[in-house]
């Protein structure tokens, strides 16, 4: 039976999702019905782990073929204790795929996801200047792929951009194919906008679309056409958040700046534009 060949590591908000549509049109690439199995980020503790076992996480590539990539995207990976070195002892020879968004701009996103689904009930300023909190703790991004980098060859790493995703996506595309070795001349639907960071008009409706059942049960199921036209009515239902306060951000640039400064070496690319 197989297991994946590669892995979209996260972290959350920073396009996951998109990806996973992406990943998930193209006729080359199997990935299973549910996005974030959770698998390698489980260790006993309570919360949404569709597999706890490896016989579980087995079946979810049980309808695998003839694909020549196959994958899962789970953005927990990214920076729970432990995830990096289970992956390594299950599936050594799989390649890790990671974007990454400026670390302010991710961490108020998903604040605001948070506060969105009732899990938040903090102001921004307690939870944001928190550097425990999840929100804060997920942006050290040279930190956590060290243990990565650590156990995988650097040539089976790749480290995408959120910048590249709203920009060039079309480019971006390209690259994340070529790089598990699929056909890149396939373009999959780009104009469909998933998991935008929103605060909701109508709490109501929001409810529809932001609840157990329709994310986990219904929307794994769902034809592309209905899908579509569920993700345009969440968008319609959508409003763009008040801007981050500066004395936050300007916080959050001095917390954050010597791991950036460790990442642009790593990565090899310029993100002044992320602290300047």
């Amino acid at each position: 039976m197989s297991l994946p060949n590669f892995l979209v590591i996260g972290p959350a908000k920073c396009g996951t999702t998109s990806i996973h549509y992406y990943l998930k049109q193209h006729p080359e690439v199997y990935l299973p019905r549910i996005k974030e199995i959770n698998f390698f980020a489980y260790y006993g503790q309570k919360g949404r782990y569709w597999a706890k076992t490896l016989e579980e996480y087995k079946k979810y590539f049980k309808d695998v073929k003839n694909h020549k990539a196959v994958g899962e995207v789970t953005p927990f990976y990214f920076a729970i204790e432990g995830s990096a070195e289970k992956i390594q002892k299950i599936i050594p020879d799989t390649k890790i795929i990671t974007i990454l968004r400026n670390p302010i701009d991710r961490a108020y996103s998903h604040y605001n996801m948070s506060l969105r689904i009732g899990r938040e009930k903090r102001d921004v300023s307690e939870a944001l200047t928190d550097i425990n909190s999840l929100y804060v703790n997920v942006g050290f991004y040279y930190r956590h792929l060290q243990k990565y980098y650590k156990r995988f060859k650097k040539e089976k790493i790749k480290i995408l951009f959120y910048d590249q995703l709203v920009n060039t996506p079309v480019e971006l595309i390209k690259e994340l194919y070529q790089f598990i070795g699929v056909d890149t001349n396939f373009i999959p639907d780009l104009e469909t906008k998933h998991a935008a960071g929103y605060l909701p008009k109508s709490k109501i409706v929001n409810k529809i679309f932001d609840n157990y059942f329709t994310r986990f049960i219904l929307k794994p199921i769902l034809p592309a056409r209905l899908l579509n036209f569920g993700i345009k009515i969440k968008n319609i239902n959508s409003r763009k958040p008040a801007k981050l306060p500066p004395d936050i951000r300007n916080y959050l640039i001095e917390v954050y700046k010597p791991d950036m400064l460790k990442l642009e070496r790593l990565a090899n690319k310029q993100l002044n534009n992320w602290y300047a």
